[in-house]
């Protein structure tokens, strides 16, 4: 009786999970969510963040969207950009971003076939060699608050730039401590995540060292409340 019962148990039990059906699952938790953006400790534009799965052909993408206002220095920033990536290790599949930052206007679009972006900039388009792992610039967030949340989880990515129109090889993002972030007054548990990135030197090729360029603090349940920038840049949770 008891192999009978046992052989029921495991005829019934659930298929493992596929890492597409985990960051499914992960981006139905993730939420459209508002954020404070602050510079050097003072309030300077918002920003909204948002996650969605929707139809691409005969299977399933990833949509992120990041629409954001502020003040830098004395030019006013503003942007809209919006990635689909696919459910498989979040690789890009098209970007497209519009707005106007200290520089100028800013109208570019990218996409990916195969092996190579075709990134597209003021009627002009250019081709970029991308590797597997190859990610859009708001992947890496979602990949840090859809991974497991513990100390240790780390990933690894190519980021492409649409803007300066190169392949960031070797961004690497761990989980390095669980803390506790305060936000308007109330208290938040968030695991810390690092982005570092090795370079190559500009001349002979040797590997610059790498330092934090970012650091994100994520909630257990996978939704961002904090970023920190190299520059002093911060994404602030607009907590109610």
């Amino acid at each position: 009786m008891r192999l009978l019962l046992a052989a029921i148990f495991l005829l019934q039990a659930a298929p493992a999970q596929s890492e597409a059906d985990k960051l499914e699952a992960a981006l139905k938790r993730f939420g459209d969510r508002s954020y404070k953006i602050l510079q050097d400790g003072q309030g300077s534009g918002s920003m909204t963040l948002r996650a969605r799965i929707e139809k691409d052909g005969d299977g399933k993408a990833a949509v992120i969207e990041v629409g954001l206002t502020a003040m830098v220095k004395d030019f006013a920033v503003s942007l809209k950009f919006t990635e689909k990536a696919s459910l498989d290790g979040c690789r890009l599949i098209s970007a497209k971003m519009s707005g106007r930052d200290p520089v100028g206007d800013i109208d570019c679009a990218a996409s990916v076939r195969e092996a190579t972006a075709s990134i597209t900039a003021k009627n002009k388009t250019h081709a970029i060699e991308v590797t597997e792992r190859t990610v859009g610039e708001l992947a890496p967030l979602v990949m840090a608050c859809t991974t497991d949340q513990k100390v240790g989880a780390s990933f690894k990515v190519d980021v492409l730039r649409m803007v300066t129109q190169r392949l960031e090889k070797g961004r690497e993002f761990t989980c390095v401590a669980k803390e506790t972030v305060e936000i308007a007054g109330r208290k938040f548990d968030a695991f810390k995540w690092e982005e570092r990135w090795v370079q190559e030197g500009p001349k002979d090729g040797a590997p610059i060292p790498a330092k934090v360029e970012t650091t994100y603090w994520v909630s257990p349940d996978g939704y961002v409340l904090r970023t920190l920038g190299s520059q002093g840049m911060e994404v602030v949770l607009d907590a109610k």
